[in-house]
């Protein structure tokens, strides 16, 4: 698996060749999900896909990135606190199932283990998070387009 700069490297490349800003710490923007078209973005060799949903109780926003080779990148933030952008990375180690790493900074702080489903015609993945705390939250984010 490759380091996470150099996945977060990808994944700002991908993002800015699509017109989007850098990603960076600061605030992120905010946007309505519902006014998202629901679809996935194709750049080259990769595709980028927006999720929400909760993470235990709290609502989230998720960025992924998917390259070719099943190398996944992105982040999530949770609406009420844009301030921190939490870094993920991982991989889609075989079809509907998804490994990530969360880092906070460039501390690993949780690792997630999904799968997926179809919900109708809306993509699901649902699963646990285990924080490095030994707390663990259930996941569970759909689907709803791109930027």
């Amino acid at each position: 698996m490759k380091s996470i700069s150099s996945l977060l490297s990808i994944a700002a490349i991908v993002a800015l060749s699509a017109g989007a800003a850098p990603i960076t710490s600061q605030a992120a923007p905010s946007c309505c999900a519902s006014q998202m078209p629901v679809a996935t973005q194709q750049i080259g060799n990769f595709s980028k896909s927006e999720y929400t949903g909760y993470v235990g109780r709290m609502y989230a926003e998720f960025e992924l990135t998917w390259s070719a080779n099943g190398e996944v990148a992105g982040t999530y933030t949770y609406p009420g606190k844009r301030r921190t952008i939490y870094l993920l990375k991982g991989e889609n180690v075989r079809e509907g199932v998804l490994r990530l790493e969360e880092y906070t900074g460039n501390e690993l702080t949780a690792t997630i283990h999904l799968r997926k489903s179809i919900d109708g015609t809306q993509v699901v993945w649902s699963g646990v998070m285990k924080n490095t705390d030994g707390r663990e939250f259930p996941v569970e984010i759909r689907r709803t387009g791109t930027r």
